[in-house]
């Protein structure tokens, strides 16, 4: 059933509602459920989403769901952009029988760079997945956003997530980034939709946001392979818009 809009235009999700509003979601718990006791790296990457989710305002809930499957555990971090205040959640499926496979004998692993990329192809990476999603407003359910699982060197799952959170919650200027083709395509799409529900941090008017997203759709059309230098003097025009559209000061330069 649609949700039903007041005279002023606004939903009734005005306190955010919608950020949890998935069905059979419960009460907010650590990730400390997802942790092994005996991996402790994997542990110590959890225990950086739970510091970052705190350091940017993210929820992150436990599943009860009918469909609940007892070989994984199902989570969600929800979160917003930190500008664009655009609503993310991020999706994440813990497999607990491949954890107890890790543990038996990762302790006689003596890891390094080479032996870690076949154990975290294999088994680590395959711990944790997760999928990203958008909260499109015109249809009032998740959108999904593709983004690449890409592990650095002797990154963790929950290393990569973090990187993801903070990708999301600096969402406009992640989209700057070349290979950030999905998350720039949802940001052109969803920073006029937000706007118009007025759920803008600041008070940007809609000529200044279509400015935005139309600079945004320019970069994303760029071919990066033809020429990267006309890509970055784009990015370069963007990030002084940016500038002046959300009024940033020195508060904003670590971000950059």
């Amino acid at each position: 059933m649609m949700d039903a809009i007041n005279m002023n235009g606004d939903t009734e999700y005005d306190n955010d509602y919608w950020m949890t509003h998935d069905v059979n979601i419960c009460d907010k718990q650590t990730i400390k459920s997802l942790m092994h006791p005996a991996l402790e790296e994997h542990n110590k990457s959890l225990t950086w989403i739970q510091e970052t989710a705190k350091e940017i305002n993210a929820n992150i809930v436990i599943s009860t769901n009918e469909y609940y499957d007892p070989k994984k555990h199902n989570s969600a971090i929800y979160m917003k952009g930190r500008k664009s205040n655009i609503s993310y959640k991020i999706e994440i499926n813990y497999h607990p029988r491949i954890a107890n496979l890790c543990a038996k004998r990762i302790d006689e692993i003596s890891i390094n760079e080479e032996n870690f990329r076949i154990l975290n192809k294999f088994i680590i990476s395959k711990m944790i997945t997760f999928n990203v999603r958008w909260y499109d407003l015109r249809i009032m359910d998740w959108s999904s956003i593709c983004i690449e699982n890409e592990s650095g060197i002797m990154s963790w799952p929950g290393d990569i997530i973090v990187s993801v959170m903070n990708a999301l919650y600096n969402d406009i200027y992640s989209a700057l980034d070349s290979k950030m083709n999905t998350l720039r395509s949802t940001l052109i799409e969803a920073l006029p939709v937000y706007w118009f529900v007025n759920k803008q941090f600041y008070n940007i008017s809609y000529n200044n946001i279509a400015l935005l997203s139309e600079s945004l759709e320019d970069l994303h059309y760029t071919d990066v392979s033809d020429s990267m230098d006309e890509f970055s003097q784009k990015t370069l025009t963007i990030r002084k818009l940016i500038k002046i559209i959300y009024q940033e000061d020195d508060e904003f330069k670590e971000y950059e």
